[in-house]
């Protein structure tokens, strides 16, 4: 139940700058909480083809970034994310650049039962009020499924490859659904 909290990147990488090949495991309540970055990556900037991030019940909390991947930004190397807590982060909380390194996040809790947000979704996410997603990467490069579209904003939200509700590890803001639908979050850290 380790913690990277409270730390800030000059550039990148506010929280964890991880690069070469490091791999970097956090699991079980591990918390990587209230950092910032003042271009990308305010928890975790992970760069370098052979480097590795993998978490499993980790919390991606209250982040923020000036640029991009408020919890986390992928510029190389592969990211494993399941059973996480992704929310109360900034504008966008996870952004991949280019490449063809593999992320995975499906499996994890976004603040909304409508799983994360993603502007321009056909498939009912864009009306999520959970944490966000860069849509200006396609949804497919984030390793997250849509299997039963949402018809309207107002309809049933859609079923994918995220949780409909928070893990155990997720506590007093970050559990609660925003009400209504749309863009946005409000929480403040604890």
């Amino acid at each position: 139940n380790a913690g990277i909290s409270g730390n800030s990147g000059a550039t990148n990488g506010g929280g964890l700058f991880v690069t070469g090949s490091a791999a970097v495991i956090l699991q079980n309540g591990a918390a990587v909480t209230q950092n910032s970055a003042s271009s990308r990556g305010g928890g975790i900037f992970l760069t370098g083809s052979a480097s590795q991030l993998n978490a499993s019940g980790a919390r991606l909390t209250y982040n923020t970034a000036g640029g991009s991947g408020d919890a986390l930004f992928q510029a190389n190397g592969t990211t494993t994310v399941t059973n996480a807590c992704i929310v109360c982060n900034g504008d966008i909380a996870i952004d991949r650049s280019g490449g063809t390194s593999p992320m995975s996040l499906g499996g994890s809790w976004w603040g909304s039962a409508w799983g994360p947000y993603y502007a321009t979704s056909t498939e009912g996410l864009q009306c999520s009020a959970g944490d966000s997603l860069n849509s200006a990467r396609p949804l497919t490069v984030y390793g997250i499924s849509v299997t039963t579209p949402a018809a309207t904003c107002d309809s049933t939200p859609p079923v994918g490859s995220w949780l409909t509700a928070a893990t155990a590890g997720c506590t007093g803001a970050e559990i609660a659904a925003p009400s209504g639908m749309g863009y946005g979050r409000t929480c403040f850290p604890p």
